[in-house]
């Protein structure tokens, strides 16, 4: 079947996905924290709705400032 959203998990390391929504709704980026949508993602699950080229590329841009600014 086909989705409109990608289910990503974060390095566990790294900041929790609740952290990173915060981070990209600073910068007009809205994810969604996946953590609550089933048992056994963890804190790291995060979920992005798959936009147009451009849009995508600015996800992409800012979960990486988010995980490089820890």
């Amino acid at each position: 079947s086909v989705a409109s959203f990608l289910l990503m998990f974060l390095p566990s390391a790294g900041p929790s996905a609740q952290t990173v929504v915060q981070a990209a709704q600073k910068q007009g980026v809205y994810l969604r924290d996946a953590s609550n949508m089933g048992r056994g993602l963890g804190t790291h699950a995060l979920r992005s709705a798959i936009k147009g080229p451009l849009e995508n590329k600015k996800i992409i841009s800012v979960i990486k400032s988010a995980l490089s600014s820890v």
